[in-house]
């Protein structure tokens, strides 16, 4: 199965919605498959644009791989009581 950019991001926002304070959802991107590259730069898109005072976005990735590694992104949205510091 591959997965396209419009799809995920539906599934990402959906999941978004759904989640309960400190829930956790993780997504492996994989940018090596056609398509693949756009599908991650459209999620990278989206991530940088929450809320930060909402959500906490975490990447996790090879750094001595080559031939595109997959990475993690975390997604965690925040407790209501928690904030960032300046």
């Amino acid at each position: 199965m591959v997965t396209t950019a419009p799809t995920t991001l539906t599934a990402v926002e959906a999941v978004e919605q759904r989640l309960t304070p400190n829930g956790l959802v993780l997504l492996m991107v994989y940018t090596g498959h056609p398509g693949g590259q756009d599908e991650a730069d459209a999620l990278w898109e989206h991530v940088q644009q929450l809320n930060q005072h909402e959500f906490q976005v975490l990447q996790y990735s090879f750094v001595n791989q080559i031939h595109q590694p997959p990475y993690l992104l975390a997604i965690q949205k925040r407790a209501r009581h928690q904030q960032p510091t300046n």
